[in-house]
């Protein structure tokens, strides 16, 4: 018997039949899934397009066999015949794919002005209206009494996904305050200026070294061009460390006329405090000396605006806007990944040789303890300790955004400054650290700045450019699976998914078999305990039923709440026989 597809009639010819739906037959490759702790069944992957049809039930060479279902561009194969890993990489889907028409959105040059209508327009456009137009994705939905054509379309009326985190900012003193509107400050920026884009060296420099260079050169031609300024690269480096530059250094320098600047310390020169078990001209067991050097960033006063980045960092979108709205007297900054109330691998300011100073200042008698902080000025709006509070995340966050923190305040009015005008932009945005802290659902397309991860993706994670293909979920918006046009009522059901309470490795998406055929789910769903998820299911008419997947979305992780209910609408297992037995 042929295989059958996830979408439209049951083919004699895949190919000439797959003609119709304007999209190109091919065979991708899925691969192993040799990673064996958990139940490891289930591999998502994506396609270069979108996926318009696909083989639903196929086997690799071993004789593992699989369903697969697809959604957007991505196309996820579940395994059937047990719930374990593979490790036989010669499994192929063969799908339908059309080309997606997606903007490359590494040619930054063609994105509006930062801070434009056009701009907000563009970034308006990418949210999800997932009501809009879908009942011409829905074959057999006309065959639906009226009452059940309303509640499946009640299912796609959500709301579209949030475009930033929630709370992920802060003042000082509490979490949740709105995040900067960096594109409207941006707009307020004065026409020509000097800028740059800064890295920090300490140590010997490797090889490869600075490998998102090109990424931040096209920045900097682009910040050029929009402020009718001009924009370099800098490096701040310790003289000696400037020594070990091998000739493939150099010729980076030269190629991207990066400009270098050697410092004279890695240390503020008054700081007499480090751990017990670190002393300096110890090359590591302290994240200080790489931290601390960037305080001379704060001094660059030969430039307008600056923006440091850690060497780990891509630039994915426009970053024209932070150093733009910068030149405006504003320090920016954004919390970390995991609780910090800054990471100090990206900041920028319009450069002050006096915020230099304090912070030289700050540093004399001055210790740091576990319990009370850098100089006893606390963690706010932490409740306590975070990772890098006793390296540089800790010391520039006490520094310049604890108000209440005596020997701040000291520092600041001591070196000439009453205070600084700091604000915090939405890292999911301007510094993404993973998708903690992010929306569920939240569009990857939104990312301007890309920090971490910088190996391969987990979930829901958004991805390097260079691994984007690597992401084990489909970015958002997810759309449920497409199903054969069936002239038959069904019935709406609620099917519970139940828990997925296994948490060693990522455990994230859970696949469960259905009996009957499935017409359409709720594309959204939340469980009790209020962990969300996105469904998409796969429907055959062979007997062999259907699966229904849920992904969580708002985390990477297991869910263990046993209740977890998607309303479907399916056909009775009885009903396609009598359909079949007609036919």
């Amino acid at each position: 018997m042929p295989a059958l597809l996830s979408l439209g009639e049951l083919p004699s010819s895949l190919p000439g039949k797959w003609a119709s739906l304007g999209c190109k037959a091919q065979f991708v490759s899925i691969g192993a899934n040799c990673k064996c702790q958990g139940e490891n069944y289930i591999k998502t992957i994506s396609a270069r397009g979108v996926v318009k049809a696909c083989e639903v039930d196929i086997s690799n060479p071993s004789g593992d066999t699989f369903r697969i279902s697809f959604n957007g561009s991505t196309i996820t194969a579940t395994r059937t015949d047990a719930r374990s890993c593979w490790c036989d990489d010669s499994i192929e889907a063969h799908c339908c794919i059309a080309e997606s028409g997606k903007q490359d959105r590494g040619r930054v040059a063609a994105k509006p002005k930062a801070g434009s209508r056009e701009a907000k327009a563009d970034i308006n456009m990418k949210s999800t209206d997932s009501a809009r137009g879908w009942e011409k994705e829905r074959p057999g939905l006309e065959f639906q009494t009226p009452a059940v054509q309303e509640i499946i379309k009640g299912w796609h009326r959500v709301p579209p996904p949030k475009k930033g985190c929630a709370n992920c900012c802060h003042d000082g003193e509490r979490w949740g305050v709105p995040c900067f509107d960096v594109e409207a400050c941006a707009s307020q920026a004065l026409t020509g200026g000097k800028y740059a884009f800064v890295y920090a060296q300490v140590g010997p420099p490797r090889w490869p070294w600075l490998t998102f260079i090109d990424s931040m050169h096209r920045q900097a031609q682009l910040l050029a061009s929009r402020s009718n300024g001009t924009a370099e690269i800098v490096v701040l480096i310790p003289p000696k460390d400037a020594q070990r530059f091998s000739s493939q250094h150099l010729k980076l320098i030269e190629k991207y006329s990066v400009r270098v600047i050697e410092v004279p310390w890695t240390l503020p020169p008054a700081l007499r405090w480090w751990p017990k078990d670190w002393w300096p001209g110890k090359p590591d067991g302290w994240c200080g000396p790489q931290d601390l050097v960037r305080l001379h960033v704060l001094g660059l006063d030969d430039y307008d605006a600056v923006a440091f980045y850690d060497q780990d960092i891509e630039f994915q979108g426009d970053a024209a806007p932070v150093l733009l709205c910068a030149s405006t007297g504003r320090f920016l900054s954004t919390s970390g990944g995991v609780g910090e109330p800054l990471n100090v691998g990206f900041f920028a300011l319009r450069p002050d040789r006096r915020l230099l100073k304090a912070a030289e200042l700050f540093a004399e008698g001055i210790s740091f303890d576990r319990k009370t902080g850098w100089g006893s000025s606390g963690f706010k709006p932490a409740d306590g300790y975070f990772i890098g509070a006793e390296c540089g995340q800790g010391y520039v966050h006490s520094l310049i955004y604890q108000k209440h923190s005596i020997r701040a305040r000291h520092a600041l009015l001591a070196a000439g400054l009453s205070e600084v005008s700091a604000v915090q932009l939405d890292r999911c945005v301007w510094n993404y650290q993973t998708g903690s802290g992010c929306p569920a659902r939240f569009d990857c397309n939104l990312v301007q700045v890309h920090h971490k991860p910088t190996g391969k993706p987990l979930g829901r994670d958004c991805a390097k450019l260079a691994r984007q293909a690597d992401r084990s979920t489909p970015s958002p918006p997810r759309k449920a699976e497409l199903g054969i046009k069936l002239p038959l009522p069904c019935e709406v059901q609620t099917l519970n998914v139940g828990s997925n309470c296994k948490c060693a490795g990522e455990n994230y998406i859970k696949s469960i078999n259905i009996p009957g055929y499935i017409v359409d789910c709720q594309p959204l769903v939340q469980n009790p305990s209020g962990d969300s998820f996105s469904i998409s299911f796969a429907s055959s008419v062979n007997g062999s039923g259907s699966q229904l997947v849920a992904t969580r979305d708002d985390s990477n992780s297991c869910w263990c709440d046993n209740i977890l209910n998607v309303q479907c609408c399916v056909i009775a297992p009885l009903a396609l026989a009598t359909l079949g037995k007609s036919t």
